[in-house]
């Protein structure tokens, strides 16, 4: 798991606040923090599973179908990206 952006800003958003306010306050909102993202790592472990519906004869030149769903146990979104050709 790769920490985001945001994550990164309010670990510094932190360290600011270490300067202007107690230290404790800092190192509590730094653990909140990193309990936050600990939490977010764990809910979002297993990967979606895939199902595919493609027809199972393709010709070159010939338009087809793709249907591609994410199966997942509960109430995450995902996002389904198709790579440019």
């Amino acid at each position: 798991m790769t920490p985001s952006t945001r994550c990164a800003w309010l670990l510094a958003g932190a360290a600011v606040v270490g300067l202007l306010a107690p230290v404790w306050v800092a190192v509590a909102i730094a653990i909140a923090l990193l309990a936050a993202m600990l939490a977010d790592a764990l809910a979002v472990r297993d990967p979606p599973r895939l199902q595919r519906d493609v027809p199972e004869i393709l010709s070159r030149g010939v338009p087809a179908s793709l249907s591609v769903r994410a199966l997942v146990p509960d109430s995450r979104r995902v996002l389904l990206r198709q790579p440019a050709t």
